[in-house]
């Protein structure tokens, strides 16, 4: 990530990266007008400017940044059940290194029509669902990063 340095009237600058939390620790430090930082690992990080004019007043301006971990996987948001053998089933698509932990649809109301790691052929209890937007909730292992972690989204069930 790159950063802009915005400040007026200052003469030196110092920028300072660290991590937020329990797990606290300082990553970089310089004293270039702008810098970026190359975030190898997901979590909350500080990023805190201090920019001095000439008589040596200070100003600082701290930024949280959050760095999510990757995505790889997709969830299709529509799906179209009708048998000619196209989207007929909506299915988690990972990349190597992603375990599909679980997989949930629910209707409207909340009552759960698909729960498993297979694909949802858009039936409920051996009948057609009818055609709406239908919530899900999956759960995913990085294994590079040994972590589990949760999405929810909508899929449009089209017939």
């Amino acid at each position: 990530i790159d950063f802009t340095n915005l400040s007026s009237n200052a003469v030196s600058y110092l920028w300072d990266i660290s991590t937020v939390g329990v797990n606290y620790s300082f990553l970089d430090s310089t004293s270039n007008v702008n810098t970026g930082y190359n975030f190898t690992n997901y979590g909350l990080y500080n990023v805190i400017l201090t920019a001095y004019n000439s008589l040596g007043c200070l100003d600082t301006s701290m930024q949280e940044i959050t760095v999510l971990p990757p995505q790889n996987f997709f969830i299709p948001n529509a799906f179209t059940p009708n048998g000619d053998g196209k989207n007929d089933n909506v299915f988690v698509e990972m990349q190597e290194g992603v375990t599909l932990l679980w997989f949930k649809i629910f209707d409207r109301t909340g009552e759960k029509v698909h729960d498993g790691l297979f694909p949802w052929d858009g039936n409920f209890k051996g009948k057609q669902c009818p055609p709406a937007v239908y919530v899900y909730e999956a759960g995913f292992h990085l294994v590079d990063r040994s972590v589990d972690i949760m999405r929810k989204g909508s899929i449009t069930l089209i017939r």
